[in-house]
């Protein structure tokens, strides 16, 4: 969706208890005092489109 529309931004947050619980979990530095953040991935692509065909270009 972020590749067709130029310079649209999409941002999308796991917030579900179960995923907040895992994050770190495999860090050994990791405490039970830290409040684990949700993951967050954020998508955009200046170019739109043009970007699009240069990735499946790249592949």
């Amino acid at each position: 969706m972020a590749f067709l529309n130029k310079g649209l931004t999409i941002k999308l947050t796991d917030e579900r208890e179960s995923a907040k619980a895992t994050v770190g979990a495999d860090s050994p530095e990791a405490t039970d005092d830290e409040a684990p953040e949700a993951r967050t991935v954020t998508y955009h692509y200046e170019g739109g489109i043009v970007d699009f065909v240069k990735y499946l270009n790249s592949r």
